[in-house]
């Protein structure tokens, strides 16, 4: 094994995240990290789906960050750019607390895209940030974008499982099993320059990537 540091701090951080997988955000870091090291990057580009939207994407490189919250809200409540800042308010998130990778080639940017917007995507696909959420996100990730990060975080929310309810496991196995239908039909998210999407509204957008669906069908 090339990398035996690495990986017993992953595996050793996972085990973390299967006793608490909920807002951990510090092991999930350290988690990628050290996917990272190991050569995530070069894997995910060589298998990613090329599409229009992607490639331009890694022609341009255009930049998420940083984000005008202020302009954000100014915006009607039914836009794409208003429903983000208001899921950001609401949970106290900042796309800029997450650690940003220096952007070296395609590989970093496409990962660092994937952390950037991350909260995006919840909004988009309209989980939930809870356990069962972030399950059906990590799906809807395997799904659109190849790589072992979705597998190990949904495997450790899938064993931690056993320590809940069986309303609960059924919660997270709905909401992994709507993920993974949804990215399967839902065009690819990856690389989009959403700063030129915030204007339009919400339900537009997700009609338009075939992200919509009934409210009674969206894992919480």
């Amino acid at each position: 094994m090339r990398y035996p540091l690495t990986f017993a701090r992953v595996i050793w951080t996972w085990l973390g995240l299967v006793r608490h997988p909920e807002g951990n955000l510090d092991g999930v870091l350290t988690v990628l990290d050290g996917l990272e090291d190991m050569g995530a990057g070069a894997q995910l580009l060589a298998e990613l789906p090329r599409t229009p939207e992607l490639d331009a994407a890694l022609a341009t490189r255009p930049a998420f960050l940083p984000l005008d919250k202020h302009a954000l809200r100014r915006l009607p409540d039914h836009t794409l750019g208003h429903a983000y800042v208001d899921f950001l308010d609401t949970h106290g998130f900042d796309p800029a607390d997450i650690p940003q990778l220096d952007v070296e080639d395609d590989g970093t940017y496409v990962l660092n895209h994937l952390r950037e917007t991350h909260d995006l995507w919840h909004v988009l696909t309209g989980f939930d940030v809870d356990t069962a959420g972030e399950g059906g996100l990590q799906a809807f990730y395997l799904a659109q974008v190849p790589g072992p990060l979705p597998l190990v975080l949904m495997a450790g929310i899938l064993l931690n499982a056993v320590r809940q309810t069986r309303e609960e496991t059924a919660r997270r196995m709905d909401a992994i099993a709507d993920g993974w239908t949804l990215g399967r039909r839902a065009r690819g998210l990856l690389g989009r320059d959403w700063t030129t999407q915030w204007v339009r509204p919400l339900a537009e957008v997700q009609a338009e990537l075939r992200l919509a669906r009934p409210p009674a069908a969206r894992a919480a």
